[in-house]
């Protein structure tokens, strides 16, 4: 759909065979990794070197996906903190330089608005 760049999409091979695979992209001063994902936990520090190397020193943002939750004791030993929710939020106001709810309600009605678990649109 186009949501994300195909250039995000990162595979982890072992042996020429893929194991794993995470997305990530630079927002700002961060890495943001938003999927990550492999065939078994003998692979967790492999994709977490991968997505080290790659963040470059920026900051590292993973997500709440099974990868955090498996690789939880391995990502304490490298000094990530384990934060159990995250938060984005999507602001917008007027260009007119009115807030009004008709405008909010109108937005949410609207056959092309999509919200995802309500906190994604």
């Amino acid at each position: 759909m186009g949501w994300h760049k195909p250039r995000d999409y990162h595979i982890l091979l072992f042996r020429g065979t893929p194991v794993g695979y995470f997305r990530a992209h630079v927002e700002g001063w961060h890495l943001f990794v938003n999927e990550a994902l492999v065939s078994g936990k003998v692979h967790l520090p492999a994709l977490l070197d991968a997505i080290e190397s790659l963040g470059g020193g920026k900051w590292i943002c993973l997500d709440s996906t099974t990868f955090t939750h498996e690789a939880k004791d391995l990502l304490r030993e490298r000094g990530f903190d384990v934060i159990p929710n995250s938060h984005r939020v999507l602001m917008a106001a007027s260009l007119a330089g009115e807030a009004r709810l008709d405008a909010v309600v109108r937005t949410c009605e609207s056959g092309r608005y999509s919200s995802h678990n309500g906190d994604m649109f």
